[in-house]
């Protein structure tokens, strides 16, 4: 009964609840759940303080800044349609990856097959920078959305910062220094990235204050003041495929994990690198103009050998050579040029008429022999080989084709004939760093000239006259090349170019009076010609070949 008279129990009305008491209770769920995620996103600020780092405006365009700046210069613009600015082409293989790089229709491609994690980098022919904005722009045309690419920037004597992304949106930048990496700064900004499509990175460098774009946006910034000069270049890092791999049996039975191969392909498009305008890599304009003195200049562009009127008018190409032509030099009458060329499969020593005729090998050996340079009566030329181990200098007489051996310090090239024929002067580094010997070609005794920090030197010319010598002045901590004079014996200092970005291939007028080389001095190397006080300057080629190896003869 009890259960029929529950049944039979009248059934109380409910009353409607208010709409008013539903909508405070979602307003106090949605008050609990923000202050949920903001007590959550302090709690991991607080053990992830890099990130506050990433916390910047998202909507500046820094290309798009400084390119209407007049406060900076454009110093470099590569579209990679030819390698104007020395970039290493080399292949390189290794026991897990395989890399090619090659330059075509305006790319310089990169071809990666890897096993492994691996990074490579690369920089033009240029000089270091302290401060700059680096724009490049490249796409991740094949390969994990894992692999990361970049820019390496302050790179001096092994140790660089980079700043790298990948295609799923994750950055970050890197100082190694001292083989080891530390980071600076990291983040994820998946909405940025176009993955298969062109991206474009840059950084900006003022003093140890960096900051850090992907396609237009600012994503970063970081601070540090352990580098604070160098060259600014690529880095590409594929990511292998250690994850995947195949099962391989060893011949004792016994299974082993094999990783696959992971194709890897990046094609860079563009890479542009401005400086601020009082810079001191924009120095062109710090010098007075200069009346090149009459003759003929003979140096090596696009890997042949050209020769140009000194007020830069009839460039001639006289090799035309599929392999390379380079290391030109006069003869003491300028009717013949030595050089060095690979067209035979190494580096030997040629010769040729002053209009390309004629061409004459003079080496044969399967050792690498370079820096050849004439006596002062053009019958012997000395040269550097390592065909009995390590660099020595050796004499050729031209007539009788006999060989001497002159050095034995393994380390010794660019060497120079002295005017009266009793001297060569050369470059070694059998010291551990670059100094400036001279040997007796008769008695054979040796003499070491320079052995002075922070400088090293390099390439030395003797002067017309033989009382001094010409050579370039390498501030080692700091990789930047300028060019002085020093008196022979006494040893008197000149300087002509300070070491401040690279000034390169020092040669003598016939006179001694001005000084041809090879410069960045406004952006791209050219060829300029110097008053011996260094104050009077001409500007003999301006084109985007990349010049060197500059020797002058009277016309």
């Amino acid at each position: 009964m009890a259960a029929n008279e529950s049944m039979n129990m009248p059934i109380k009305e409910r009353k409607p609840v208010s709409p008013l008491l539903i909508i405070l209770g979602l307003l106090s769920l949605c008050s609990i759940f923000v202050i949920a995620l903001i007590c959550g996103g302090l709690f991991w600020v607080m053990y992830n303080p890099g990130f506050l780092s990433t916390l910047t405006d998202p909507t500046e365009d820094i290309v798009q800044e400084i390119s209407s700046d007049p406060n900076w210069v454009l110093r470099m613009e590569d579209e990679f349609v030819s390698n104007i600015y020395g970039w290493n082409m080399e292949s390189s293989t290794e026991d897990t990856v395989r890399l090619k790089r090659t330059m075509e229709n305006g790319k310089f491609i990169w071809d990666f097959r890897a096993k492994s994690e691996w990074s490579f980098w690369n920089w033009p022919n240029m000089e270091m920078f302290d401060d700059f904005v680096a724009a490049m722009e490249l796409q991740h045309s094949d390969g994990p959305r894992a692999d990361w690419y970049g820019i390496v920037f302050r790179i001096s004597e092994g140790d660089f910062y980079c700043f790298m992304v990948d295609e799923y949106g994750s950055f970050g930048a890197w100082m190694f220094y001292q083989d080891e990496y530390k980071p600076l700064i990291s983040g994820n900004r998946p909405f940025l990235i176009k993955p298969g499509e062109i991206n474009r990175i840059a950084v900006k460098a003022i003093g140890s204050k960096f900051s850090f774009y992907i396609n237009q946006k600012l994503v970063a910034y970081a601070e540090d003041n352990t580098l604070s000069l160098g060259h600014v270049g690529m880095i590409l890092h594929p990511s292998g495929n250690p994850q995947n791999s195949t099962e391989t049996t060893e011949p004792n039975g016994n299974s082993q994990s094999e990783p696959e191969w992971q194709q890897s392909r990046f094609e860079i498009e563009k890479l542009n690198i401005w400086v601020p305008k009082n810079s001191d890599q924009v120095r062109i304009n710090d010098f007075l103009l200069l009346t090149p003195q009459p003759g003929r200049l003979v140096y090596m562009s696009y890997d042949d050998i050209y020769t140009i009127d000194t007020d830069g008018k009839n460039p001639t190409n006289l090799t035309r050579n599929p392999r390379k032509d380079y290391s030109p030099r006069w003869s003491p009458d300028g009717k013949q040029i030595v050089f060095v060329s690979e067209r035979d499969g190494n580096a030997e020593i040629y010769m040729m008429h002053r209009d390309g005729s004629g061409v004459t090998r003079l080496t044969e050996n399967q050792a690498w022999d370079v820096s050849p340079a004439w006596s002062p009566d053009g019958k012997k030329i000395v040269f550097s080989s390592n065909r009995e181990g390590g660099n020595n200098l050796y004499i050729l007489d031209t007539q009788t084709q006999s060989m001497e051996r002159l050095t034995d310090g393994q380390h010794d090239i660019f060497p120079d004939w002295s005017p009266k024929g009793d001297l060569i002067i050369y470059q070694s580094e059998r010291q551990g760093k670059l100094d400036i010997y001279v040997i007796d070609v008769k008695t054979k005794i040796e003499k070491r000239l320079t052995s002075g920090a922070p400088y090293s030197v390099a390439r030395p010319v003797w002067s017309p006259d033989g009382l001094s010598y010409l050579y370039e002045s390498v501030l080692s901590y700091k990789d930047q090349v300028g060019i002085a004079i020093t008196e022979y014996p006494n040893l008197n200092f000149e300087k002509v170019i300070d070491p401040v970005g690279v000034n390169i291939w020092p040669t003598w007028s016939p006179d001694g009076a001005q000084i041809a080389f090879t410069s960045y001095l406004d952006g791209q190397r050219d060829i300029y010609i110097v008053s011996r006080d260094g104050k009077l300057l001409y500007r003999v080629t301006n084109d985007a070949a990349i010049e060197g190896m500059v020797d002058w003869t009277a016309e």
